[in-house]
């Protein structure tokens, strides 16, 4: 659990920015170069210029969750965990587990 809290700025910049999620699942299911990233939220009306493109991108390749191959981004492993997370959290219901307390005998 310290490891969390030691890096929880980076997480909390990650999960709290729709752009940089966005990015990650764009390169989920493929490699792209930087103009089909761009038409990508052209596509979904998501505003976003130039500028602030490369600082999405270069936030998640400085912190391993993209890598760049000659012109194309991808998501690294760290990427992909972070949308199966995400994924896994939304599919969850907010239910309140039942807790089992166990004593141990009592003689």
């Amino acid at each position: 659990m310290t490891d969390i809290i030691k890096n929880l700025d980076e997480i909390t910049k990650i999960f709290n920015s729709k752009k940089r999620m966005a990015i990650l699942i764009f390169l989920f299911d493929a490699p792209l170069g930087y103009t089909s990233l761009l038409g990508e939220f052209t596509r979904r009306k998501i505003k976003i210029g130039s500028s602030e493109i490369y600082k999405h991108i270069h936030f998640l390749k400085a912190h391993g969750y993209i890598d760049k191959k000659a012109k194309q981004y991808l998501i690294t492993s760290k990427g992909i965990k972070s949308i199966n997370i995400m994924v896994e959290l939304v599919n969850t219901l907010p239910e309140v587990p039942k807790i089992v307390y166990d004593f141990g005998d009592k003689k």
